[in-house]
């Protein structure tokens, strides 16, 4: 088939600032794990090669400062690549940066035209084709007024606007699905459905890896300025879920060893006198409460292999391990586990005198382990808390929102959990053309 974006080896490089904005600073500080010179030179993008065929629509993913954009200004030709080649077959549309090309003193009629002609077009198509943009823009009432007055959303409005409607044979946009309201966006994706039907290129940066598998044939991953995958989107999208779900269960690891080491080196301070029932509820409004006759000294999580691991998918098993020190000998604990959203919702909780499993008294240390044989949660940010108190609910510690983990679903199921479900199919029209069948998932 043939190819419509060609890049061979194609590498650029900026100057690094000595700036010490808050800005600077961070991309000096991300730029450290990339290639860098004595001369202060980084480099953008290095030795990055890719071919898109006529037709299809390609996706580049990425963490921020990965190069991403500098590669659609290089294939957009405001940017000029320090090596390699770029070849681009057809007409193209770019919508790169939001307001793009736009004078803040001409208004968004006077706009279209020029951007019209820098695409190509000329004044007599561009008229033929003037209506057309503004009411795909939604700025009828705006569209005479500088663009200076106008909000980021009608920016962005007006710039896609331009690029769809000049009927590209190419169209690069960078975040698309990102910019204007919902109606707009749904107007996006029914102009790229549009340009998918009619056989045309489309090349696009996201963060959205749904996207991505929804809407590519293939898929880049950059990783600063180095190409780390490419190929299917489906297996590019999952090669980059399986780093971003390690980069997560290291920084929560990390982030939990520094919570228990804080836990071990406390001295009792702010210790509560005692542990009514208001108490408890009070606890649940800090991080920790209790008098600490029984202290809880770290709450781990651990996977099916015995490895500590805060970041899971839906479905795995889990084990809790909370450990504690008491102060003498205590009489019939009881110890309890909650799990909690980031957003504040319950999603579930236990403790031992619910379970009716007693316990006659602890002396020391030792620790309690929650084994969880299936975590259906749907995906989302979460808390393991965690308490040890009387059957009278005299709270001696208790632990709230400190101990983090995650949850990570390939699924697009909404609420808190996944039900174990069967589909069932009666009559006629089975499933996908095939007779009637049951699906259990």
């Amino acid at each position: 088939m043939h190819t419509a974006i060609k890049i061979e080896g194609v590498s650029k490089k900026f100057r690094r600032s000595n700036t010490t904005t808050i800005k600077g600073y961070l991309l000096r500080e991300l730029w450290k794990k990339g290639e860098k010179e004595k001369s202060g030179l980084v480099w953008a993008l290095k030795d990055v090669s890719l071919r898109v065929k006529r037709g299809a629509t390609y996706g580049i993913i990425g963490q921020n400062g990965s190069g991403k954009s500098t590669l659609l200004k290089i294939m957009a030709g405001i940017l000029k690549p320090d090596a390699g080649e770029v070849s681009i077959d057809g007409k193209l549309g770019a919508l790169i940066e939001l307001g793009a090309g736009f004078h803040p003193d001409f208004t968004g009629r006077e706009n279209i035209y020029i951007n019209g002609m820098l695409l190509g077009l000329t004044k007599k198509e561009i008229r033929k084709k003037i209506d057309g943009i503004i009411e795909f823009a939604g700025l009828e009432d705006f569209i005479d007024e500088p663009v200076r007055t106008y909000s980021s959303g009608m920016y962005s409005k007006l710039g896609f606007s331009v690029a769809v409607n000049v009927d590209p044979d190419i169209l690069l946009i960078d975040e698309v699905f990102a910019v204007g309201d919902e109606e707009f966006v749904h107007k996006c994706k029914g102009k790229m459905d549009e340009f998918k039907r009619r056989g045309k290129t489309i090349l696009f940066v996201t963060h959205s890896l749904d996207t991505v598998e929804q809407w590519c044939d293939e898929a880049m991953w950059i990783e600063y300025g180095v190409t780390r995958d490419a190929g299917k989107s489906m297996d590019v999208t999952n090669a980059y879920k399986r780093e971003i779900f390690e980069i997560e269960s290291r920084v929560l690891t990390k982030r939990t060893e520094a919570a228990n080491e804080s836990l071990d080196n406390e001295t009792g301070e702010g210790r509560g006198e005692s542990g009514t029932e208001a108490e408890v509820e009070r606890a649940f409004a800090g991080s920790r409460w209790g008098s600490r006759e029984v202290e809880i000294t770290s709450v781990k999580l651990f996977d099916s292999n015995g490895s500590e691991r805060y970041a899971y998918r839906t479905g795995e098993s889990m084990k809790v391990r909370i450990h504690y020190k008491s102060q003498g000998c205590v009489d019939k604990p009881v110890f309890g586990f909650a799990i909690v959203r980031s957003d504040g919702v319950r999603c579930y909780g236990s403790n031992t005198m619910i379970e009716r499993i007693p316990i006659a008294a602890v002396e020391g240390e030792g620790f309690v382990s929650i084994a969880i044989d299936r975590i259906s949660l749907l995906g989302g940010q979460y808390f393991m808390d965690a308490a040890v108190h009387t059957a009278e609910r005299f709270v001696y510690d208790c632990h709230n929102n400190m101990h983090q983990f995650i949850i990570m679903s390939d699924k697009d199921d909404i609420g808190i959990a996944r039900l174990t479900h069967r589909w069932e199919f009666s009559g006629q029209a089975g499933v996908f053309g095939k007779a009637p069948v049951d699906l259990e998932v």
